[in-house]
């Protein structure tokens, strides 16, 4: 139980680092990061925010 604590706690954490770094970000550089994580769509505005469309699935 203490290990997942942990875990979760460390999670967050990287959340965070990936978050300030790509407010950082100008246009182009966010669009390679994007690229990096697998990512090929713009995020909505606020991460909280759920939408029922797949982002890299098309079921056509």
């Amino acid at each position: 139980m203490k290990d997942d604590e942990s875990e979760l706690e460390t999670a967050f954490k990287v959340v965070a680092i990936m978050q300030t770094i790509t407010e950082e970000l100008d246009e182009s550089s966010k669009k390679m990061w994007r690229k990096m994580l697998g990512i090929s769509d713009k995020p909505t505005n606020s991460p909280r925010v759920t939408d029922n469309r797949s982002t890299t699935y098309n079921s056509e």
